[in-house]
């Protein structure tokens, strides 16, 4: 079976965080589907970074660099996905 070109594009690695908004359900190459939250910057080991937040079931919270961006990519299903993935969790 042939993807369209349209869902092949939709699957790509995120080339910036401006390619999302607060809300936009994202896919992590490790933990899943969560929630994207925004960009914040926090102070990690002495040195300050902009992260993105994403939240996932069971109020699990990941930050994740602005540099490992291409873990992340935007959830391209037809419909809103139906729950958000656990942190840790197996799916």
């Amino acid at each position: 079976r042939q993807k369209s070109s349209r869902k092949l594009e939709e699957n790509r690695a995120l080339s910036s965080f401006r390619d999302l908004k607060a809300g936009d359900y994202v896919v992590h190459a490790d933990h899943g589907i969560g929630q994207y939250q925004g960009l914040i910057t926090m102070e990690v080991g002495g040195i300050k970074g902009d992260f993105l937040l994403i939240t996932y079931a069971e109020s699990g919270k990941l930050y994740i660099p602005v540099q490992r961006l291409k873990s992340v990519q935007k959830y391209a299903g037809a419909e809103k996905p139906t729950r958000l993935d656990k942190l840790g969790g197996g799916a």
